[in-house]
């Protein structure tokens, strides 16, 4: 396993969900193919992520499991986004937000709720640049 990033924040509000979490990372330190020094920068932490976002200085890139969010639930999702220091983020939902573009189309992704069928929607955002307000026509 690849831990390329040098820190990995995981933010679960699922206390049984969150526990697999980390039952999986300590197993992942008993196999030899993981770097055991990567594994000490992951951060598995239980909660909320709208409290945890502001928080989380060091992350980059986010993604959150939306499918099931309702519209003030994702409002609140992209207020607490346009707050952090992401730079680009993933949901399963199409989040409002005033500080990111969505990054082309949604791309579709097995997921392993339903691996044998047509997957969901993956909506990619990355925060907006001073020229994106721009719209250039030729």
């Amino acid at each position: 396993m690849n831990l390329s990033c040098p820190a990995q924040v995981g933010v679960e509000l699922s206390r049984s969900r969150h526990d697999r979490a980390v039952e999986a990372l300590k197993r992942l330190s008993f196999d030899d193919d993981v770097d055991a020094a990567a594994l000490k920068t992951v951060d598995l932490r239980e909660g909320d992520i709208l409290a945890e976002l502001p928080r989380l200085d060091r992350v980059s890139h986010a993604y959150c499991a939306s499918l099931l969010f309702d519209d003030p639930m994702l409002a609140r999702l992209g207020a607490a986004l346009d707050a952090s220091n992401v730079e680009s983020f993933a949901a399963l939902s199409s989040v409002p937000t005033k500080r990111f573009v969505q990054d082309g189309a949604p791309r579709r992704a097995r997921m392993t709720w339903n691996p044998a069928g047509g997957g969901s929607d993956v909506f990619v955002y990355r925060r907006r640049k001073s020229y994106d307000k721009f719209h250039f026509t030729t």
